[in-house]
């Protein structure tokens, strides 16, 4: 027999209700009543689903729908809840005109009774009285339970009873609800959009093993998709949902900063992420065997929260840290003049003026965009006298990307 200090979590039995926590007094508690065939569980498990005398109720709690097999003898379980804040399962039969026996497999990760790490037993009442009870099979899956009822009985209350060590160890509440990621005949998880309209918060939703939490940037959508898919839906502007207080930890680094090394790999594919107490930086690694005629550095961004008026594809972007003294003076000039001897300059009716000269990084790449303005001249069907006309040019090699327009018809007009 086991002995122990008895708190029975909070509950309404009929005709009177039982005292809080804080008003229950510590009593001395035996439990004659309870009969178990070991105290160990066995890794074996009756198949209920195959057996004719078994039926299968069905319930949803939390994330999972769970399969709890029955058999009843004269009369009809009609329904069952589970009260996972008190750790109670309720069963509503009809009132029976004669004694009968309840055989209910319960899953452990639906409900289970723990002291620590070794099985405690539950508290049954049958219309608010206690009962005798057998527990016929206890494994690593489910404890079976042989409840008796009398005539007229109407409701089965189990309950779990947590023990309170007098040696003041540790509490370890039995699980309610919990459920699992992996293959069971006893439970299955719901699919992501069914847990969100269940009442789950986003960030405890749980996705099949193999499979990362996502939802849809403009709205509360979740997805579960493979990691295959991940970088599609990022440039979809779904985002990474890191998971939250369910119970499960991220693997490791990369995991927990998930979107941002997926966003990483979009600006470019050699690159490391460096963190200090200014912020995240990432480096995109310029190639060895790249042409490189100014030494230019490797790029650098921070991440930054994204405040764009057009909308951002994640709640933070990779913003470019530019050096004012990247490129000097005379490499300036020279990137000049290798622009301005392209052919197109050869048809412009005036001298260029400088207008902009803008530089910024490309993924692993350091670009300009070079501006000019021609003065007295328009193009046919501008109603500005004006003409301005742009290349965009790779810093490292001074390769063109992309050109002036290919424009010979100027009309002269007066600014």
């Amino acid at each position: 027999m086991k002995t122990g200090l008895l708190i029975i979590v909070g509950f309404v039995m009929a005709g009177y209700i039982l005292p809080s926590y804080a008003e229950l007094e510590s009593v001395s508690y035996e439990f004659p009543k309870y009969i178990s065939p070991s105290n160990e569980s066995k890794p074996g498990s009756t198949d209920y689903f195959s057996n004719p005398d078994f039926e299968i109720y069905k319930i949803k709690e939390q994330r999972h729908e769970f399969f709890i097999p029955y058999s009843i003898t004269n009369t009809k379980l009609y329904n069952l809840t589970i009260d996972c804040p008190s750790r109670v399962m309720v069963l509503d039969i009809e009132p029976t005109k004669t004694e009968g026996i309840l055989t209910i497999v319960i899953p452990r990760l639906l409900l289970d009774s723990k002291y620590g790490y070794e099985d405690d037993s539950f508290f049954i009442l049958v219309d608010g009285q206690e009962v005798e009870f057998s527990e016929i099979e206890n494994n690593l899956e489910v404890r079976v339970m042989e409840i008796p009822f009398s005539k007229n009985s109407s409701q089965i209350e189990i309950i779990v009873t947590i023990l309170i060590s007098q040696s003041n160890d540790p509490l370890k509440i039995s699980p309610c609800g919990a459920g699992g990621t992996e293959k069971s005949p006893f439970y299955q998880l719901l699919s992501p959009l069914k847990q969100f309209k269940s009442g789950m918060p986003l960030n405890e939703i749980q996705c099949k093993d193999g499979l990362k939490l996502f939802k849809r940037n403009w709205e509360d959508h979740p997805v579960c998709v493979k990691d295959a898919s991940i970088e599609k839906l990022t440039l979809r502007n779904y985002l990474y949902v890191p998971f939250g207080s369910s119970g499960e930890a991220p693997s490791d680094e990369s995991e927990s900063n998930l979107q941002e090394i997926v966003m990483a790999n979009n600006m470019c594919q050699n690159n490391t992420i460096t963190r200090n107490d200014t912020g995240t930086f990432l480096t995109c690694i310029l190639s060895d065997n790249a042409k490189n005629i100014f030494e230019l550095q490797s790029p650098v961004y921070k991440l930054e929260t994204c405040t764009s008026m057009h909308g951002c594809g994640w709640q933070y972007v990779w913003t470019p840290q530019i050096q004012s003294d990247l490129i000097s003076e005379e490499q300036k000039q020279q990137v000049i003049d290798q622009i301005l001897h392209l052919p197109q300059t050869n048809n412009w009716p005036a001298s260029p003026q400088l207008n902009h000269f803008l530089i910024f990084p490309n993924g692993d790449k350091w670009m300009a965009n070079v501006e000019f303005y021609i003065a007295g001249v328009k193009m046919p069907q501008h109603n500005k006298c004006e003409y301005f006309d742009s290349v965009e040019i790779n810093l490292e090699t001074l390769d063109i990307q992309s050109g002036f327009r290919n424009f010979t018809n100027f009309e002269t007009c007066k600014p």
